[in-house]
């Protein structure tokens, strides 16, 4: 099976000094839309995914590259439409 594509969308400002990021993941021909809500520095882009079992996970990186958050998405989720991540924590 190949290595899942993301793509950044857009990252808005939300309440209380967080941002928002909209991302797109496309896995086994399957594309979804999710938002990472709530982080606490400004993404500037993506880390490569990478698949750990059922799950597939993206890194959230600031204009240095630093990691700032973790996105894990069940597979299954792909399927949907559009979703909020799941599980969003800091590297």
């Amino acid at each position: 099976m190949e290595a899942p594509q993301v793509k950044l969308i857009g990252v808005e400002e939300a309440e209380g000094k967080f941002y928002n990021a909209r991302i797109s993941v496309t896995y086994a021909g399957k594309t979804g839309e999710f938002t990472i809500r709530n982080i606490v520095k400004k993404p500037a882009r993506l880390g490569a995914p990478r698949i750990e079992g059922d799950f597939i996970v993206v890194e959230l990186l600031d204009e240095d590259g630093n990691g700032i958050s973790t996105c894990c998405i069940p597979k299954k989720k792909i399927l949907e439409a559009s979703s909020d991540c799941p599980s969003n924590g800091c590297p």
